[in-house]
């Protein structure tokens, strides 16, 4: 409504709009622009009813859905890095519950501090087969988070580290594939890799075979079921799920625990440039490139020549077929604080209690 001032001698009349606030319902304290009649003349800005409020499936809405397919669960950090590398957490989280609202993604929270984990929707699997050429038996559904949810996570990790950094590099992944989509192969086989990936990049080849461990298993044990049948594969030359000429990286969760696995190797005799160990703690772009794996053979070597040990980025370790068995010392095969270096990270080996 108008509101009229009484007349001012110097200024003349003064009149203002004030809007009146009706406490209760009203569709008339809305603007004319936003409802009306069929016959009102002031025109509307929209259509309301035409107006399709569902949020538009973007192609990295699409990469998306491809990644979480293959990968059953991921973590918001974990997409965040994949595909929103230059976004806010703020930013990512928004998009997400778009897409759980829509039926795209399923998001679960184990507890109040968490952060969210998602696998696909009844929708992310429709426009996955309309969409995309995404072959169906690759897809991984589960419907609740598996127990061992740390070292998938772990191996998730892996998994869009690889891929970005091959992708950022102009490479060409062939292919990452976690246990759970190697058993679903249904190939009988004496070993089964936490992952198994190969890529192209530079025109090299590179072919690894990843173990992850988390502290759950002996490094007697991880020695006796994993290294002993990778040496036998290797000397055999037998292919590991079809892939030939691979390398096996371990990953560690600390350098201490690296350390230990990596004793226990040395003690089934491997050959030069078969395994490198590592620690996850270390797994960022930069050092992922450039030094955070070691080759035990090497260790031995560098510790007899009373050098330093050499350092390796995973992208130095292109394949190739490792050299003749080394002999050592097996009793003692690692001196106390020798895997520590001024130019690479802190590494230090501490001698088991007996």
């Amino acid at each position: 409504m108008w509101a009229l001032w009484p007349s001012d001698p110097a200024c003349g009349d003064l009149a203002m709009f004030m809007r009146i606030y009706v406490q209760r319902a009203s569709a008339y304290g809305m603007s004319d622009l936003l409802y009306r009649a069929k016959d009102c003349p002031v025109p509307a800005l929209h259509d309301y009813a035409e107006i399709d409020m569902k949020p538009k499936i973007t192609e990295r809405d699409i990469r998306l859905l491809e990644l979480v397919a293959s990968s059953g669960w991921l973590a918001t950090h974990q997409i965040q890095y994949a595909l929103f590398p230059n976004a806010t957490r703020k930013v990512v989280n928004k998009r997400m519950r778009k897409l759980v609202a829509e039926g795209c993604l399923h998001a679960v929270r184990l507890h109040r501090t968490a952060e969210n984990l998602y696998r696909l929707g009844s929708k992310g699997m429709t426009l996955l087969r309309s969409e995309t050429n995404f072959p169906e038996d690759k897809v991984i559904i589960q419907r609740k988070p598996p127990r061992e949810l740390d070292h998938v996570v772990a191996i998730n990790d892996l998994r869009v580290i690889f891929e970005r950094e091959v992708q950022m590099r102009g490479g060409e992944m062939k292919f990452f594939l976690t246990d759970i989509e190697l058993r679903k192969r249904n190939e009988k086989a004496s070993l089964i890799p936490d992952a198994l990936t190969h890529f192209i990049l530079d025109g090299k080849d590179y072919r690894f075979a990843i173990e992850y461990d988390n502290g759950t298993e002996t490094p007697q044990y991880f020695a006796r079921e994993k290294v002993r049948k990778y040496i036998q594969m290797h000397d055999a030359e037998k292919p590991l799920f079809s892939l030939t000429d691979f390398r096996v990286v371990v990953v560690a969760e600390s350098f201490k625990g690296a350390t230990k696995l990596m004793k226990a190797a040395i003690k089934e005799d491997p050959p030069a440039g078969l395994f490198y160990f590592g620690a996850i703690e270390t797994f960022d772009p930069e050092t992922f490139v450039s030094h955070i794996f070691l080759d035990p053979v090497e260790v031995i070597e560098q510790q007899e020549a009373g050098s330093e040990n050499q350092w390796h980025g995973i992208f130095d370790l292109a394949s190739q077929r490792g050299a003749s068995r080394r002999h050592t010392d097996h009793d003692n095969p690692l001196k106390e604080g020798y895997l520590a270096s001024s130019t690479s990270p802190t590494f230090t080996y501490e001698e088991e209690a007996s």
